[in-house]
């Protein structure tokens, strides 16, 4: 089974429309877009008022803002992928459009996040060896990156496969609407995930490191202790009181 003539056709032509783009003036252009794009805009400038939330994690860990665009333009780049394997695949019609009795494209959307996660642990890996070894990232901030981009890269697979089948159901053209508002999705979306895996992990990596600390300093006095016991063994009465009564 393929998707339906009629459906396929709109992943060429403006829904509603009998113009294709060879016959589309300027003005038609750009009013099947605008509107998109103004949403769209408002939708990216949400990013703004995220990493302004998260002001306090990025002070307390100034490295971080340092892969900020590499977060977002990996999402982007993941999902722009997504979003053009699957156009393509409708307009040759290799896959199926959701339907009661059919459900490829389900599979489509599984197969592209799997595709997603597995690109973004490579290169999450590839980031904190190769960050690390060169001294351009901590040890803590690469694991932070190496986390987050798989779960980027698979959140924005999701979207790039789900969105193109959605706005052809909707009777949309995916071809303008699918990358964009994937894009912005991502843009914030993508911000969310790697500082929430940011502050989540610091704050164990820190609890971590002063429950060590802790444990050390707990350690070195029990010795020291030990050590001045041993010292005042074989004195004289008096003069072993006095040296534990200063040495406590």
């Amino acid at each position: 089974m393929g998707v339906p003539d009629d459906q396929t056709k709109l992943v060429l032509e403006e829904p509603g429309s009998d113009v294709n783009y060879a016959e589309e003036t300027v003005f038609e252009c750009f009013r099947s877009r605008v509107g998109w794009l103004g949403l769209f805009l408002l939708g990216l400038w949400s990013a703004a008022f995220i990493i302004d939330a998260f002001e306090k994690t990025l002070q307390a860990n100034g490295e971080l803002a340092h892969f900020v665009p590499l977060i977002i333009g990996q999402g982007g780049n993941a999902g722009s992928q997504a979003v053009s394997s699957v156009i393509r695949a409708m307009a040759g019609k290799e896959i199926d459009l959701p339907s009661e009795h059919s459900r490829p494209a389900g599979w489509v959307v599984a197969k592209e996040s799997a595709v997603g996660a597995l690109c973004g642990l490579v290169l999450g890996l590839f980031v904190w060896v190769v960050g690390f070894c060169s001294g351009v990232v901590s040890f803590h901030v690469g694991v932070v990156v190496c986390i987050s981009l798989p779960l980027v890269s698979l959140w924005a697979n999701f979207l790039g496969s789900a969105l193109p089948l959605l706005a052809v159901r909707l009777r949309r053209n995916p071809a303008v609407t699918s990358a964009p508002l994937m894009t912005t999705i991502i843009d914030s979306t993508g911000l969310l995930i790697y500082f929430y895996v940011a502050m989540f992990y610091m704050s164990y990596a820190q609890g971590h490191r002063a429950e060590g600390g802790h444990h050390g300093n707990h350690q070195g006095n029990h010795h020291n202790s030990h050590l001045a016991s041993a010292a005042y063994d074989g004195m004289p009465a008096s003069i072993a009181q006095t040296g534990h009564a200063l040495s406590n």
